[in-house]
């Protein structure tokens, strides 16, 4: 057996004349990497990340008003879109355009109580849609500004600020983040996905349509999700699960 203590080791110390900092290329790619690659299970990884960054917005506003997400029923899926919206702390003009739009840059660096920090959960969307809605009021001049995220003809992502949709003096606070589903058969695969949300303290409520649930239901209303789930049965989730039932939390 070869005696490696004999050998001698050698050591390079870095100087600021030899050091230099690594790139990193800015394409589709790239971004394919931090967010469709990223995730495994990509419906509810979008379900995750946006709703915890509306638990966020809530918590650090110290409100305890239910975050809401609306799933529109599978007959009106082209033209109602899936929403998750808090009535939380929003953010500014800077905000969104500093932290929000910008990879790895976070509100949550160093801070324990809060989900996340790396940057990366309020692109998810990205994962399913070239294109997603982001509507949120600033905390410090009250007005409720409009954004679009994209992904532009070379998959590279893309944000414009719709300032002539400003609404000055807002009486909707907080931030909601909204796409349009590209199937009724996804209806389901988002409505079952919620169902893992209500391991969160802070208050979610569900709407499928006009229908409602939350969670005290919870542990009732799964295996039906799941059923509907396998069975590719969409359809049914209105017609026989939701309709006409109310199922609020106490």
């Amino acid at each position: 057996m070869k005696d490696f203590s004999k050998i001698e080791k050698s050591h390079k110390v870095s100087t600021s004349e030899n050091e230099h900092e690594l790139n990193i290329t800015h394409s589709s790619k790239t971004f394919r990497a931090l967010s469709d690659n990223l995730y495994k299970n990509k419906i509810e990884s979008i379900v995750r990340q946006v709703a915890m960054n509306c638990v966020d917005g809530s918590r650090k506003a110290n409100i305890n008003t239910p975050v809401e997400i609306r799933i529109p029923d599978y007959h009106e899926y082209r033209t109602v879109p899936i929403s998750f919206q808090d009535f939380g702390i929003g953010m500014s003009l800077e905000t969104v355009i500093d932290v929000f739009c910008t990879y790895f840059n976070s509100t949550k660096d160093d801070d324990g109580n809060q989900n996340g920090g790396f940057g990366l959960g309020g692109k998810t969307p990205f994962i399913y849609t070239d294109e997603f809605f982001i509507e949120t009021t600033c905390p410090d001049d009250g007005i409720r500004r409009f954004f679009i995220m994209n992904l532009d003809k070379n998959g590279i992502p893309t944000y414009s600020y719709e300032e002539n949709l400003d609404k000055v003096n807002s009486d909707i606070k907080g931030t909601k983040v909204y796409f349009f589903l590209k199937d009724s058969g996804d209806v389901v695969k988002f409505a079952s996905e919620t169902y893992n949300l209500f391991f969160s303290t802070y208050p979610i409520n569900v709407y499928v349509g006009n229908d409602h649930y939350s969670r005290e239901y919870a542990d009732t209303c799964n295996p039906f999700l799941n059923d509907l789930s396998k069975n590719g049965v969409s359809l049914f989730l209105h017609e026989y699960y939701f309709n006409n039932r109310t199922y609020k939390k106490h």
